[in-house]
């Protein structure tokens, strides 16, 4: 294509522009894996024509857009690359003496930081699963790092079975059950993908307090007409993110105009007070509340619930009224129930196996 400039001339603009800035002297040099920011730069300007100043400035914008868009790092990362860019961008403007304008912004928006652990859940929404490679790709870090958080949010993807920095939404953990298989990636070879059969939808509400108390009379008003243990149940997770004041505000102000919605709120905040967390539950086991022993074990375990077991042992009865259930070794199926007061200490703990569970709730 004909133009006014040559690559020669380009980048020694961006090396006259570039100063100290660590970044933009990183982007000039090549990078080990053949991806460096002046390719991506080059690539851009050589692909349209340029006539004047505001056409390369242009071409040079979304050259560092295309770089910061492939580049592997969490949103938190890429706001220092876009920061050092635009800086970068500016000084690029202000010799070619062209209006820079938000022509940088407009091509790039600055990156939001986001939790990761959030978009990996949804990203394995996908029924036909995803790969590490390229849940990579689509998440911006490395794949190293989608093992540490696969992991994270399913501890039996762990040989032990142990349990790692678990994923917090609000203060609830979020346990997830993590499927993988091996399905052909279309060029003749099999690769590991990662998917969710049930999809957990972790969301945190911004509300304020009459907004929450719309919300958990709603919940309540199904519960009394339906007898809904939904309802119940998302009234008891919004109920243990909200503030002490807001709750207060709530009971008292909401639950004077009701009996039956103040009784509700106490049921609740009773339920809270006894460590009664809510947990994730697929929509088979809201369908069928018969659940096997086996289920039930590694239900209280995943959900890191605080509950009650029955377990029978050698003809003798054994049943503790607050535990934590934890693994010894998931493949022989050996577990520990813990007194719930005295976790994670296991001086007192009663090893058992699915076996043994007469009840678990």
């Amino acid at each position: 294509m004909a133009s006014f400039f040559n690559i020669e001339k380009i980048r020694a603009l961006l090396e006259s522009t570039a100063g100290k800035d660590r970044y933009a002297r990183a982007m000039l040099s090549s990078g080990g894996d053949g991806r460096s920011g002046v390719k991506s730069i080059e690539s851009a300007c050589a692909d349209v024509v340029i006539r004047t100043n505001d056409d390369l400035a242009k071409a040079i914008a979304e050259g560092m857009a295309d770089y910061l868009r492939s580049y592997p790092a969490p949103a938190s990362y890429k706001q220092i690359l876009w920061d050092s860019c635009n800086s970068w961008y500016q000084r690029i403007t202000k010799k070619l003496n062209v209006d820079a304008a938000s022509t940088f912004e407009d091509e790039l928006p600055r990156p939001v930081a986001k939790d990761m652990g959030v978009d990996l859940i949804k990203a394995l929404h996908d029924e036909n699963g995803k790969s590490k490679k390229k849940l990579s790709v689509e998440l911006g870090v490395g794949e190293k790092t989608i093992q540490i958080e696969l992991r994270a949010l399913d501890p039996t993807l762990r040989n032990n079975g142990e349990r790692i920095r678990p994923l917090r939404i609000a203060g609830q953990e979020m346990h997830p059950t993590i499927q993988s298989q091996y399905m052909e990636d279309g060029f003749g070879s099999f690769e590991r993908r990662f998917y969710m059969k049930d999809r957990l939808h972790p969301i945190a509400l911004q509300l304020n307090t009459q907004e929450a108390a719309t919300l958990l009379l709603s919940l309540f008003k199904m519960n009394e007409a339906t007898g809904s243990l939904l309802s119940r149940e998302m009234a008891l997770d919004i109920w243990c993110q909200l503030s002490e004041p807001g709750r207060d505000r709530i009971h008292e102000v909401f639950g004077s105009k009701d009996p039956d919605f103040k009784a509700f709120l106490n049921e609740i905040k009773a339920e809270l007070e006894e460590n009664r967390l809510v947990t994730f539950h697929t929509e088979e086991q809201q369908r069928d509340n018969n659940m096997s022993r086996d289920e039930l074990v590694m239900s209280a375990f995943k959900g890191g619930e605080v509950c009650r077991i029955e377990l029978k042992q050698g003809g003798k009865n054994i049943r503790i009224d607050k535990a934590r259930i934890v693994p010894i070794n998931l493949s022989e199926d050996r577990w520990l129930a813990i007194p719930a007061d005295e976790y994670p200490d296991r001086t007192n703990a009663v090893p058992f196996t699915t076996g043994d569970v007469r009840d678990i709730r």
